[in-house]
């Protein structure tokens, strides 16, 4: 019982770090904020789980704050790049121009 706990840990960890890799620190961490959510609509719909206030409420929360944090990500910015390699190990970063679009 104890390999099929640990297996099932492995395998969504497993499967999250190559997807990080492709989309992105950033609107990986805005998805897996929204797991809960989505184990919720699950529980209730195949379940038949009972959806209560405090649970709308948390919804509701959870939504507002992926919202806030995708607007918040693209508001920042370019983040910073490396100048070249070594520069990157150095500590030091250029920061793009800002491109002046008409």
């Amino acid at each position: 019982m104890l390999s099929a706990t640990t297996a099932d840990g492995q395998v969504p960890f497993y499967v999250y770090l190559p997807a990080v890799t492709i989309i992105g620190g950033q609107e990986a961490s805005l998805l897996a904020s929204a797991e809960p959510l989505s184990a919720t609509v699950i529980a209730v719909l195949w379940l038949q789980v009972p959806f209560g206030l405090t649970d709308w409420i948390g919804s509701g929360l959870i939504i507002a704050t992926v919202f806030l944090l995708s607007r918040k990500a693209r508001s920042a910015g370019p983040a910073p790049v490396a100048a070249d390699k070594n520069a990157a190990d150095k500590g030091e970063v250029h920061t793009p121009a800002p491109s002046s679009a008409a």
